[in-house]
């Protein structure tokens, strides 16, 4: 059977493609990781013991890397 040039057999495989692609691009359940950050001013020594006053955080210039997926 032909459906203005398109047989049913074509029309139902693009249908059930479409719908397996919408499947696999739904979002995943996102894991909440909690993540502590402690800012404050320090005097940091860096290259031949020069000193500055600096934001540190949990200590350290730089702070510690925090990875994150987005969603």
């Amino acid at each position: 059977m032909f459906v203005q040039g398109v047989c049913r057999k074509l029309f139902v495989g693009l249908v059930a493609a479409a719908l397996s692609l919408i499947v696999i691009a739904a979002p995943a359940a996102a894991e909440v990781v909690p993540v502590k950050l402690t800012a404050k001013k320090a005097t940091v020594k860096v290259d031949q013991g020069v000193k500055f006053r600096a934001w540190t955080f949990n200590g350290t210039v730089p702070g510690p890397v925090v990875r994150a997926t987005e969603g």
